[in-house]
């Protein structure tokens, strides 16, 4: 609805730029290429946009002399006709009619697929795993802010509530009515943190909202049993 209204058209499902010029192909790829051995992508698209200095890649990243020299024409050509580094470093539509968005996304293609080949274990854990780490325990917000110490303490409430949802889901585990609601949580989180790589905790809001109802149910187990507990044996 917001698209029709805004769009005047029907747009069912996002597109790969999100809407945002910042998004095209060359940062689009650019940015599957450091998914491959960081989940921190956005100071490398700062340093390759010129708009920070840019980090040094991590030891393996680049194969050879030959990619080292190929990373840094990609870069070079990326400041100079990238549409989506342009508007990375000056929040403005790339001013020119033509671009090499297309050289730029086959270049930055082939070096993440040169760094697949050479380390596929890396490829697909090394990364994964640490996203789905940050998806369970995140504890800060990623701008620091006068809000440290509360965003930390929402953050933590935030882990435990996906706890004790995790236990509600195991000890209801043979009810098939909650199947769906862990069938969708799992994808949710595994496609994010394994496939799409780039991991913002906005993304997981309805897969955690859909598991919250299971988070009172090891609370209502343990407050039965600690009842039992105290009861003691009844009288005749």
């Amino acid at each position: 609805m917001r698209n029709y209204l805004g769009q005047h058209r029907v747009v069912l499902v996002k597109t790969s730029t999100a809407g945002y010029d910042r998004y095209a192909a060359d940062v689009f790829t650019a940015r599957q290429w450091i998914y491959g051995w960081t989940p921190e992508a956005d100071p490398y698209l700062d340093g390759i946009a010129g708009l920070k200095p840019l980090p040094a890649f991590p030891p393996g990243v680049l194969a050879s002399p030959a990619e080292v020299r190929q990373a840094q024409a990609l870069i070079e050509r990326g400041r100079q006709c990238g549409t989506g580094f342009y508007a990375w470093r000056h929040a403005a539509p790339f001013p020119e009619p033509t671009n090499c968005n297309e050289e730029l996304a086959a270049g930055f293609t082939a070096l993440n697929e040169s760094y697949k080949q050479r380390f596929p274990w890396r490829y697909w854990t090394q990364v994964p795993l640490a996203n789905l780490q940050r998806a369970f325990f995140k504890m800060q917000l990623r701008q620091a802010s006068g809000t440290g110490k509360l965003s930390f303490v929402l953050f933590e409430y935030r882990s435990l509530l996906l706890l004790l949802s995790l236990g509600g889901a195991w000890l209801l585990r043979h009810n098939r009515a909650v199947w769906p609601i862990v069938g969708f949580f799992g994808f949710m989180y595994l496609f994010i943190c394994f496939g799409i790589r780039h991991l913002e905790i906005r993304y997981l809001l309805q897969a955690d909202s859909a598991m919250l109802c299971l988070a009172g149910v090891p609370l209502v187990r343990l407050f039965d049993w600690f009842t039992r507990r105290t009861a003691g044996p009844t009288s005749a």
